[in-house]
């Protein structure tokens, strides 16, 4: 009975007529008294750490931007799924705080990066849904660029697909200011959610990142193709960045070129990598 009850809860808790299943719940429930606390230390104690994964050129795999990754290797639960623990970050209201420590730390290591003759033009960051609802969020940017030295047309603010932003004022609101203070917004997954080429428009996004689920088998098939070239329509009308995600074979790459994507991310061109190696990666182009 209290499984069911939690599962009704959650979903009345849906924009939309919804049906929840107990399971789940359960899963979370376990995982949020498993990692709640570990969390709570890890992030106090900054054990956390960052991770980037080039965007590149894909024509001649020049490195144009960087993904920010956050990873978390706990003494001793040992590798967390950053899908796990972002959730009990969302679920614990702690998600504020490693958004917060997140980005000052970014800010304060690729300066060097984006000064640097033919070195980075922009940086990458996920926001969680509760991020784009807090109304902190915009103060904790401003303030990391004006701490940094940094510019807001320097960072690309990655929003995945399936976020409800169309039933939320105040996540439209943040949206539209982010993008006036001049802040990329790039729609992350797409592919995986049911926006559509329409949402793109109807709200301030200057980027778009296809989901791998759109690429894997793009050498062969139409319909994937057909469906990648209506978003690279969007890349040549709009101006629109378009970054593909998931890049792992040579005949992918030489298919989406020939298609008319420009960037490209995944483990044929690099893998996420340290600071330290992204460095020398930079220095040594």
């Amino acid at each position: 009975l209290d499984s069911a009850n939690r599962a009704l809860i959650s979903a009345h808790r849906q924009p939309k007529a919804s049906i929840c299943v107990a399971a789940p719940l359960e899963r979370e429930q376990r995982q949020l008294r498993l990692l709640a606390r570990p969390l709570a230390i890890a992030l106090d104690q900054e054990r956390l750490r960052l991770l980037y994964q080039p965007i590149v050129a894909m024509a001649d795999q020049r490195i144009e931007g960087v993904e920010v990754l956050c990873r978390w290797e706990d003494p001793i639960l040992g590798s967390v799924s950053p899908s796990d623990f972002i959730a009990v970050a969302e679920a614990t209201e702690q998600i504020n705080l490693l958004g917060s420590w997140l980005i000052d730390t970014v800010f304060a290591q690729v300066g060097p990066w984006l000064s640097m003759p033919q070195g980075l033009q922009y940086v990458s960051l996920n926001l969680s849904p509760l991020q784009l609802h807090h109304e902190g969020l915009i103060r904790v940017l401003r303030d990391g660029l004006e701490r940094h030295g940094l510019n807001p047309g320097q960072i690309m603010l990655e929003l995945t697909e399936d976020q409800n932003f169309d039933h939320n004022s105040g996540a439209r609101e943040r949206l539209l200011a982010l993008d006036q203070l001049g802040f990329t917004l790039a729609m992350d997954d797409y592919g995986t959610g049911y926006s559509g080429l329409q949402r793109l428009h109807s709200l301030p996004f200057g980027a778009v990142k296809v989901d791998r689920c759109l690429i894997d088998a793009i050498e062969t098939d139409r319909l994937q193709q057909a469906m990648l070239l209506g978003v690279v329509h969007l890349q040549n009308s709009a101006g629109m960045r378009v970054v593909i995600e998931g890049v792992e074979r040579l005949e992918q790459c030489h298919t989406l070129l020939n298609l008319g994507c420009r960037l490209g991310q995944g483990f044929l061109f690099s893998k996420p990598i340290q600071a330290e190696q992204l460095d020398h990666l930079l220095k040594a182009a």
